[in-house]
């Protein structure tokens, strides 16, 4: 699997979350700009889509207009990590289901320029255009200089953690759908995305923290139930058996809405923090978080969230 080189983004800090990661040369390694920084600071967004409403947005005003609420929240971390919802491909072939996206890739290079070093493409959107669109995507997403997550060449690839290293910390990225995905066939020699569910991710999560007992362990879901405002008992079960395997925050997506948070053991589980960039209508889906995850330099991994208010596609800090 072939992965660029980037930097993450953080700030806040409010919950606690406490330590920890078989895998370990088998992380997909990133190097860093930052290693003189003592402590680091990753960001994270939820769902991020430039299609349907979102791009006639973009054609009025600009993708620039978009960010500018958020832009200094952004610009005060060291890493920033979203869930993209669409493919960025030219390639038209789009899957039979009811929501199908599809990205100018120009504005890969747009979503660098304003922060973003990683994107989650492990997720239901990502295939749209098929598995010619989802490499294509994932390639030009590498061009423009963000590390895809959740992603592979070949499917069983995918689930390989992305591994940030600045100065003397050490953090890997997790990243699974966990929904259904409507028409789309996974074959283990084509490209895919982390689809790992349950006990699969728990046992990857586990033989990865017991190899490197001294890196900090993020984990991406996308799963849960739109628009409801609290999670079912197996994702929260299925979150704090991530949590005893070695993962040391979770962070969720997919609902469009703020689900409940917890803290387990010292730890966070943010069950959904919703949309970051979308068009949704639905007032409840206007409300959402960023999260903002610090390592400090005793290897100490605090959280907080940021709220955001969503306005015409455009997040918008919301300062307290």
């Amino acid at each position: 699997m072939r992965i660029g080189t980037i930097l993450y983004f953080l700030l806040f800090v409010s919950f606690s979350c406490s330590d920890s990661a078989k895998e370990s040369k088998k992380g997909i390694k990133q190097s860093d700009q930052i290693e003189s920084k003592e402590s680091i600071r990753i960001l994270f967004a939820g769902d991020l889509l430039l299609d349907r409403g979102v791009a006639e947005q973009i054609k009025r005003k600009g993708i620039d207009f978009l960010f500018s609420g958020v832009d200094s929240v952004i610009r005060s971390h060291d890493y920033f990590v979203a869930n993209l919802e669409t493919p960025l491909t030219n390639i038209e072939s789009p899957l039979n289901k009811k929501y199908i996206f599809r990205s100018d890739p120009k504005h890969a290079s747009s979503l660098k320029n304003h922060g973003i070093s990683h994107v989650i493409m492990s997720n239901n959107h990502t295939m749209d255009q098929g598995k010619e669109g989802l490499k294509d995507s994932y390639e030009n997403l590498i061009q423009a200089g963000i590390v895809p997550v959740g992603y592979g060449d070949q499917a069983l690839e995918s689930c390989r953690p992305i591994l940030i290293e600045s100065g003397k910390h050490s953090i890997a990225l997790f990243s699974s759908v966990q929904i259904p995905i409507e028409n789309w066939f996974q074959v283990d020699e084509q490209p895919g995305v982390c689809q790992f569910q349950g006990e699969e991710l728990e046992d990857r999560i586990k033989d990865y923290h017991d190899s490197n007992p001294e890196h900090k362990i993020i984990v991406n879901l996308h799963w849960g139930m739109e628009y409801l405002s609290t999670p079912n008992f197996s994702q929260m079960q299925h979150a704090k058996n991530l949590i005893d395997a070695g993962a040391d925050a979770i962070v969720g997506h997919h609902p469009h809405v703020i689900q409940s948070m917890e803290e387990y053991k010292g730890k966070m589980i943010y069950y959904s923090i919703g949309n970051f960039i979308f068009d949704s209508k639905n007032p409840i889906s206007k409300k959402a978080l960023m999260v903002s995850i610090q390592i400090d330099e005793k290897g100490v991994l605090s959280c907080s969230k940021i709220p955001i208010k969503i306005r015409s596609c455009r997040p918008e800090y919301l300062e307290n």
